[in-house]
């Protein structure tokens, strides 16, 4: 365990994010009451999230002008997984996107139709 993992949409691909980190956060809330933002906050306006789901929690971190999500390594990487496509089910279920560590730095596509138990084996490579 260590370092973070990225997702951000794939650029190379036409994927763009339209999003707000106010949108991001009022959907991370409806989808698992009890979470929680804080933010924005200077120099990089960066908002984070601290996402409880019942089953676990997860806290990503949203950099609008990548745009990217941060969240570091854990243990179960299905928490994020599901927060993720959650997520981005709900604010941008069409848009090509991409994920890597900061381990590789090797862009992969986040299948955003596969199930959370699916990306969190391909997060745990």
């Amino acid at each position: 365990m260590g370092g973070n993992y990225y997702v951000s949409p794939d650029q190379e691909d036409g994927g763009s994010w339209s999003f707000s980190a106010d949108q991001l956060t009022r959907t991370a809330i409806a989808l698992w009451p009890g979470s929680e933002a804080a933010g924005p906050f200077p120099p990089m306006d960066a908002t984070d999230l601290d996402i409880h789901t019942g089953g676990g929690r997860c806290r990503l971190t949203f950099h609008p002008q990548g745009p990217v999500l941060v969240f570091p390594d854990q243990d179960p990487l299905l928490v994020p997984g599901r927060v993720i496509l959650g997520l981005l089910n709900a604010l941008a279920p069409d848009t090509p996107t991409v994920w890597w560590t900061d381990l590789d730095g090797v862009p992969e596509i986040l299948d955003l139709t596969c199930d959370a138990t699916d990306l969190a084996d391909a997060f745990s490579f």
